[in-house]
């Protein structure tokens, strides 16, 4: 747990990155301190033959987003949750992601390896978007468009997938276009809040992206 000064997202996404568990400023009440101390406590007294230590964290990142109001903290944990999420996946280790001050979009690139057959059709790369919104609108045809655009410019042949993480949902304009794009050969798959805790819960996580990719194409 570190304990600093410095209130910058891009500090605080850089320590969970190299492995802190958690980070602390200086003026958090120490009721706060004493959580996140307990909060570790009980990770590291998980018996270690019931979960792995990356299903741990997994499930620490998801009860980090369910409990947090503050919006950077919870920029973080989305970040981390879904790349430990998408890791899970065989071939899907290497991720990178592009750090941002802005903590309400967070983008992530998948260096897709997979033997799969389903999986390798879909090229290269797989982008991944994070939306932190909290209490705001939806994302609707503006978003869609930005992010379709940064699929494209990886390359028809190189990226065809993409998914697109937003806690509260997509706005009708959105998913139009997201049905219109798959005569086109390139799918982007919506995640919600539900459908995140359904991967995190999902005895094979590679099995439920195909099925909600098919669903996604198919409703």
């Amino acid at each position: 747990i570190v304990l600093t000064a410095g209130g910058h997202v891009e500090d605080a996404v850089q320590c969970m990155r190299i492995g802190c568990f958690d980070y602390l400023l200086k003026n958090d009440s120490p009721n706060h301190m004493v959580q996140v101390i307990r909060k570790a406590l009980r990770l590291s007294q998980t018996p270690r033959d019931s979960q792995t230590l990356s299903e741990r964290l997994i499930l620490s990142e998801w009860d980090e987003i369910s409990q947090t109001r503050n919006p950077a903290k919870m920029g973080v944990a989305l970040e981390n949750l879904c790349t430990s999420l998408f890791r899970t996946i065989p071939g899907w280790q290497r991720i990178e992601s592009r750090v941002r001050t802005h903590t309400e979009e967070i983008d992530l690139v998948i260096l897709n390896e997979s033997s799969e057959e389903f999986w390798r059709r879909f090229g290269t790369f797989i982008v991944v978007e994070c939306k932190n919104w909290v209490g705001k609108r939806n994302p609707g045809r503006k978003d869609f468009d930005s992010f379709y655009s940064k699929i494209r410019r990886r390359g028809e042949r190189d990226c065809r997938l993409g998914f697109f993480i937003s806690l509260h949902g997509v706005a009708g304009t959105f998913r139009h276009e997201v049905d219109r794009i798959a005569k086109e050969n390139v799918v982007i798959a919506c995640l919600q809040e539900d459908d995140l805790w359904r991967l995190i819960c999902a005895p094979d996580r590679s099995e439920f992206l195909k099925k909600h990719i098919a669903s996604e194409l198919w409703s």
